[in-house]
């Protein structure tokens, strides 16, 4: 039964965070992706009045400027508190992009797309995770890549990454507070 919702960018985004967030919270919340930032937004200021269930909107913040970044938070709440009513909503930017995720240990590119990666990759990963990672893994599917994640790794990315360990804490809240 969906507790919440979880609304991304696209169908590469809900393939990492189907991986990487608690599989208790992936069971009780539905992933809708949308085709691109402004379908998902007008999503989650859908799914809000209409289905009156938590939403969690997470999308690329596409830059590491940390005012750009809160002036589009302030900005997407703002749109999505006039659709939410009383329903609990929160935004989550991934900076730059969501792939940043696995990018954060340097050793766990290299053991998911099976290629080591050079200096100059990694510092290009800063700036374009996915453009990194799908030259990295090549033909491989996401969905493949991601199936060699551990999850012992999810466990310690969902407590480093600060997007990660966001989100779950909100989607454990609002699961918790429907049961």
């Amino acid at each position: 039964m969906t507790r919440a919702y979880v609304v991304t960018e696209g169908k590469s985004d809900v393939v990492i965070l189907e991986r990487c967030l608690p599989e208790d919270i992936v069971k009780r919340v539905t992933f809708v992706p949308g085709m691109g930032s402004y379908a998902a937004m007008s999503m989650a200021a859908t799914l809000l009045p209409v289905k009156k269930l938590p939403v969690a909107l997470v999308l690329d913040a596409d830059t590491e400027n940390e005012s750009a970044i809160l002036e589009r938070e302030d900005f997407l709440r703002s749109f999505l508190r006039a659709a939410a009513g009383d329903v609990p909503f929160e935004v989550f930017l991934a900076v730059p992009t969501i792939e940043a995720i696995l990018f954060r240990d340097r050793t766990l590119v290299p053991q998911l797309t099976h290629r080591e990666l050079s200096d100059q990759e990694w510092e290009q990963a800063r700036y374009d995770p996915k453009q990194v990672l799908a030259v990295a893994s090549g033909p491989l599917p996401l969905r493949a890549v991601m199936e060699g994640l551990s999850e012992e790794r999810t466990r310690v990315l969902r407590q480093q990454d600060p997007l990660l360990s966001r989100l779950t804490d909100f989607l454990t809240a609002v699961i918790d507070a429907k049961a």
